[in-house]
C-alpha cells in the first residue's frame, strides 16, 4: 500500500510540473467532448468517500436539478480541477465535512423563436462549482500568493506534501474553460473555493457511448481441473 501510494504522489508530482511547463510554454489546449456531467460528478464521489470515511469526515457532492446531464466542454480538465480542490479540502480538513456542489448560474432567458439560429458559443451556459470543508482555513496575508506556483500555505508545508501546483494549475484549467476561481476562508472556520466553466448544453444521442466492459463469471467448464 505504501509503495503504491508513494508511486501514485510521484506520478502526480510529475505530471504537475508536466502541466504548469506545457502552459508557460502556451501549449496547453482545450480537448472538448461530449459527456455525462452526472456520471463524472458520480466517479469524483467514489473516488474519494474512501479517502473521507478513512479521516471520519463526511463528503456530500450533489447537483442542482438544473444541471443538464449531458453537456460538451474539456471533460479530462474538470475532473482534474474537481480532483485537485476534492485533495486539498479533504487533507487540512479534520473534523466535519466537505460538501461539492455544482449548480448553473441564471441568464437572460433566450427567445424561443431564433433559438435555432443560435451558434454553439452563443447556446453556452454557466456552471458554477463550489467545494466548501470546514478544514483549518486560509489566513487572509496567504490568500493573496495561493494560486502564484510552487506557493504553499503554512498548513500545506506542516503537511509535507504536494509542490504548489495544484491550484495554479486548476485556475489556468479553469479560465481555458471560460471561467475562473475564487476563494474565501475563515482560520479555524473552513474554506470555499468557487469555480465557474462556459458548456454547451448537448443531446444524450450526441455523447459517445462508452464499450460496456463484459465480466467473467467463471471459468468454461472443461476436462482440465483449475487450480
Amino acid at each position: 500500500g505504501i509503495i503504491t501510494r508513494s508511486g501514485e504522489h510521484l506520478l502526480t508530482l510529475i505530471n504537475n510540473v508536466l502541466d504548469l511547463s506545457k502552459i508557460e510554454a502556451g501549449r496547453t489546449t482545450l480537448n472538448e467532448k461530449n459527456f455525462d456531467v452526472y456520471r463524472l460528478i458520480h466517479d469524483v464521489d467514489d473516488m474519494f468517500q474512501l479517502k473521507a470515511a478513512d479521516k471520519g469526515l463526511q463528503l456530500l457532492v450533489e447537483h442542482a436539478s438544473d444541471v443538464p446531464r449531458y453537456i460538451r466542454t474539456d471533460e479530462v480538465k474538470v475532473r482534474q480541477v474537481l480532483i485537485n480542490l476534492l485533495n486539498n479540502a479533504l487533507k487540512f480538513t479534520e473534523a466535519g465535512g466537505v460538501s461539492v456542489r455544482v449548480g448553473v448560474v441564471p441568464s437572460v432567458p433566450i427567445d424561443g423563436s431564433h433559438a435555432d439560429e443560435l451558434t454553439d458559443l452563443e447556446r453556452r451556459i454557466t456552471l458554477a462549482v463550489e467545494i466548501e470543508d470546514t478544514g483549518a482555513g486560509i489566513a487572509p496575508e496567504e490568500l493573496d500568493n495561493l494560486f502564484e506556483a510552487f506557493m504553499q500555505t503554512q498548513s500545506g508545508k506542516e503537511a509535507q506534501e504536494g509542490t504548489g501546483l495544484g491550484l495554479p494549475i486548476s485556475r489556468k484549467f479553469v479560465q481555458l474553460m471560460g471561467g475562473d476561481i475564487t476563494v474565501t476562508s475563515q482560520v479555524g472556520r473552513g474554506t470555499i473555493f468557487k469555480f465557474e466553466i462556459r458548456v454547451l448544453p448537448v443531446e444524450e444521442k450526441e455523447v459517445e457511448r462508452k464499450q460496456q466492459k463484459r465480466s467473467e463469471i467463471a471459468i468454461e467448464p472443461s476436462k482440465h481441473r483449475y487450480r
